[in-house]
């Protein structure tokens, strides 16, 4: 999941990255230290905000980001094929609930 949010903006802060993943920060940290550990990401200072860094993906990390976001958005569409499309619409509208009621 980090990797394919990296996939789609590299270089953006591990708060924004928490934000997106709705990861809190300690999930967060561990797995932005795994990554690194396995040369798939990288940390380095934020230029804009001395407080804050930017995580952003190795040559490796790109390769492997965008081969998880293809295989993510198969899986979904093989998966929401077996919903008519008015349970497609349900089952969205429930997830857009839960997310904002995981935010409050």
């Amino acid at each position: 999941m980090v990797l394919g949010f990296l996939s789609d903006e590299d270089r953006i802060t591990s708060s924004e990255l928490g934000k997106r993943t709705e990861l809190d920060s300690a999930t967060l940290t561990g797995i932005i230290d795994r990554l690194e550990a396995a040369g798939l990401i990288g940390r380095r200072d934020n230029p804009a905000d001395r407080r804050s860094i930017q995580v952003y993906l190795t040559e490796r990390g790109r390769l492997l980001g965008t081969k998880a976001v293809r295989l993510i958005t198969e899986a979904n569409v093989k998966f929401l094929e077996m919903l008519t499309e008015q349970e497609g619409i349900e089952l969205r509208r429930i997830i857009r609930k839960l997310r904002a009621a995981a935010t409050k």
